[in-house]
Formats: structure tokens, C-alpha cells, sequence
């Protein structure tokens, strides 16, 4: 990389991206009527008791805060779309609806297949 502030040693803390990721998790708490054991689950913000998932809020505060959390593996948009596609923690798998059951069912298949063999 050219840039120091881009790369996998590269840190997100004091840059614009931090900061709208910390304003966006702010507002889905601010406007979240969850129980306290799962206000810092954005899965359990798209249900009724958070901002529901048919808002480009809570759309924004899921990428975001995957951003964040991932910020090493996003700096290249080939990567970024291809790393998105294997946490459960991304918007393309939040917004499935049975993601991770799907996810757990596929792991105990191949540990099946993997205990054939």
C-alpha cells in the first residue's frame, strides 16, 4: 500500500469511518426497546423490539459496524465483497433470515462428511 493509513497493520480508530460507525450504533441503541441482554446484538435489532430491518439505519449500522470490526480484510473491494459473503456478522447474512441456522446445518454436514472419511 502507498497510503499508511490503508492496509492490514492499518488502524481505524480516529478516522471518519470509526466515527459514523460509532454515530450509528448510537442511534439504533438510542432507539432500541430490546431487552438489555440484547441491545448489542444487531440481530435482535431488526426484530420488533429494535428499529426493524426494513431501515436504511439499521442497513448502515450493521455494514458499518462490520467494517469496523473487519477493517483489515476491506481495504480492496474484491476483498470486501468476498469477505462479506463469509461472516455472519455482514449485512448480506444479517438479512437472511435463517443465516446462521444455515450456516450451523452446513458445518455439521461437512463434519459429517470429514468424520466418514
Amino acid at each position: 500500500m502507498t497510503n499508511a493509513s490503508e492496509g492490514f497493520c492499518s488502524s481505524v480508530i480516529g478516522t471518519l469511518r470509526y466515527t459514523n460507525s460509532v454515530k450509528a450504533m448510537k442511534f439504533v441503541l438510542e432507539k432500541s426497546k430490546c431487552h438489555t441482554l440484547h441491545r448489542d446484538n444487531l440481530r435482535a435489532q431488526k426484530d420488533d423490539c429494535g428499529i426493524g430491518m426494513g431501515t436504511e439505519d439499521w442497513e448502515y449500522a450493521v455494514d458499518s459496524n462490520f467494517n469496523v470490526t473487519h477493517w483489515p480484510y476491506i481495504h480492496a473491494a474484491n476483498n470486501y465483497h468476498c469477505v462479506r459473503n463469509f461472516f455472519s456478522d455482514s449485512f448480506v447474512n444479517m438479512s437472511l433470515k435463517n443465516a446462521i441456522l444455515s450456516q450451523t446445518a452446513g458445518l455439521i454436514t461437512l463434519a459429517a462428511v470429514v468424520a466418514l472419511f
